[in-house]
């Protein structure tokens, strides 16, 4: 999947103005291959004969041209790999703190498990003596 495009391409915005929901889905299905008024650049033929069929309903256009139905589209399609752009915008110090909530989030992890088990142990003990 390509990450999110230049949000300041024309081609971009143009996408992004006539199907805002899906863009990041359309642009990273046609490799950023869009022109500048927000058409596919290759089979423009069929694409503006999909577009006149449906009344120049650029959604219902494109979800056709893909041949796919937007119930069909996951969420990380929807939205596009902003993973490296958050990379981008944490510091190292930042990423190192998640990385140790992430490690004490597995420290507590363990620790209920441990308690788990001791109850349960207990548990039986008491109903063996009784």
């Amino acid at each position: 999947m390509i990450s999110c495009p230049n949000k300041n391409l024309p081609s971009w915005l143009k996408l992004d103005s006539l199907i805002p929901d899906i863009s990041n889905y359309v642009w990273n299905k046609l490799l950023g291959e869009i022109s500048d008024d927000g058409k596919p650049i290759g089979n423009l033929e069929r694409f503006n004969r999909i577009l006149s069929q449906n009344n120049n309903d650029y959604k219902k256009t494109y979800l056709q041209f893909l041949n796919v139905s937007e119930k069909n589209i996951t969420k990380e399609e929807l939205i596009g790999n902003i993973d490296p752009i958050i990379n981008n915008l944490l510091s190292e110090g930042d990423k190192a703190l998640i990385e140790d909530l992430q490690l004490l989030d597995r420290a507590a992890e363990i620790k209920h498990n441990m308690i788990v088990a001791l109850e349960s142990k207990l548990n039986k003990q008491i109903k063996i003596k009784l």
